[in-house]
């Protein structure tokens, strides 16, 4: 949910024109009383990049190939002219 309303506008924004296979895809707009909130699918897999990088066998070919995901996908949002103002490792999702 969203305590703001034109941080909830631009997100709905960003996911009416995005069509990427890095980024979690939107399901339903619901409302928690007066805040607005977006009900995304479910990632299945390590959780946030911080988790898949402190799990063992992981090796610098795996990070590397991550790395150029997230490059990947911030090239598409700033195409798409967005910028990510939270971009942190905690918002990096690694699925299986």
């Amino acid at each position: 949910t969203f305590d703001n309303g034109d941080e909830y506008t631009a997100e709905l924004t960003f996911f009416m024109v995005a069509d990427h296979p890095y980024f979690v895809k939107p399901k339903c707009i619901v409302r928690e009383g007066r805040r607005p909130g977006i009900v995304m699918e479910l990632v299945t897999g390590s959780g946030n990049s911080i988790n898949y990088a402190q799990e063992s066998g992981v090796d610098g070919t795996d990070l590397a190939r991550i790395s150029a995901q997230l490059l990947e996908a911030l090239e598409y949002i700033h195409w798409l002219g967005f910028v990510h103002a939270d971009m942190k490792p905690e918002n990096v999702l690694v699925d299986e």
